[in-house]
């Protein structure tokens, strides 16, 4: 029954309240980046490519993003945004040749804060990998009940866990899926207690197409200092701008929520990371190459640091 109300909650707080926020913090949260909706460079999104092994599945999810995409900003016919719809906050991979101009960029934007803490945690013993969320459950669970509320509020699955109404460890259809355009990946960062490799942090991914949606982004309470976050973000990034993984060969885009999503800090702890507001355009068919953007003003990665503290 908890978890039932907390869908209900869930689906009512998208449906109404979400969307006023998005209204209200719009102009407000824009002026950080000195912006107005206008302004705002456009992505173009590929949803499918000739690289699609055309499976069940792969239809599955290009429907499901496709509704997904529905709460975000695209450009209407008189060249704004939609203000009731939230402004993708997307990090554009093509800015960088490799995963050592990435950390350049985000050293210079953040005066090295973001790699001292990537170090910092590195030195501590923590550690990033793919893993199986079935074989860490139970870590799962922990990191998801040891905050009652985050940056963007409350978090009903965690009330439902940390009373002891929470449900087991679900499945994701696209975990593992042999399409290299459409799959779900869990990436976890580890530390070693008491001999064994405890999963503190998580971040799931999606791809879909040329973009990649970063659908959570949790990590234990106990650790949220420890620059583990940080560490398994831009671990992240070096994995997709390596490309030598076939599964992230062609990603442009990684989505990171909305820009009026949360409080200031998860704001500027985006931006730190480069990740920074778009409309998007309507994603192209398939076979269509539509992966750039089209900028309505110059915006340079990293040469603006007043966000930095």
């Amino acid at each position: 029954m908890a978890i039932s109300i907390s869908g209900i909650a869930m689906r009512a707080y998208l449906g109404g309240i979400e969307p006023v926020l998005f209204r209200l913090r719009k102009q407000q949260r824009l002026r950080v980046w000195d912006l107005r909706p206008a302004d705002l460079p456009e992505a173009g999104l590929r949803l499918e490519t000739e690289r699609c092994t055309g499976g069940i599945l792969c239809e599955h999810m290009v429907a499901a993003h496709r509704g997904y995409l529905a709460k975000y900003t695209r450009r209407g016919p008189d060249g704004l945004a939609r203000l009731w719809q939230g402004t993708p906050c997307l990090l554009d991979l093509e800015g960088f040749a490799d995963a050592a101009a990435y950390e350049k960029e985000i050293r210079g934007h953040s005066f090295g804060y973001i790699l001292r803490e990537t170090r910092k945690a590195a030195k501590a013993g923590y550690r990033c990998r793919i893993f199986d969320r079935f074989a860490q459950g139970d870590d799962m669970r922990d990191i998801e009940a040891s905050k009652l509320f985050r940056s963007g509020g409350p978090v009903p699955q965690a009330f439902a866990q940390r009373f002891g109404r929470g449900s087991g460890v679900r499945g994701d259809p696209w975990l593992d899926a042999p399409c290299p355009e459409h799959w779900a990946v869990d990436w976890g960062v580890f530390i070693d207690e008491d001999g064994r490799d405890r999963l503190v942090g998580t971040i799931v991914l999606r791809r879909v197409g040329n973009i990649i949606r970063i659908v959570s982004f949790l990590g234990h309470a106990d650790h949220l200092s420890s620059g583990a976050m940080k560490l398994l973000f831009v671990e992240n990034v070096r994995w997709l701008l390596r490309r030598d993984d076939p599964r992230v060969r062609g990603v442009r885009f990684v989505l990171y929520g909305a820009l009026e999503q949360g409080g200031l800090g998860l704001l500027h702890w985006k931006r730190r990371l480069l990740v920074r507001p778009f409309v998007f355009a309507d994603p192209a068919p398939a076979g269509v190459n539509a992966g750039a953007f089209r900028a309505r003003s110059p915006i340079v990665a990293g040469r603006d640091s007043r966000s930095a503290r």
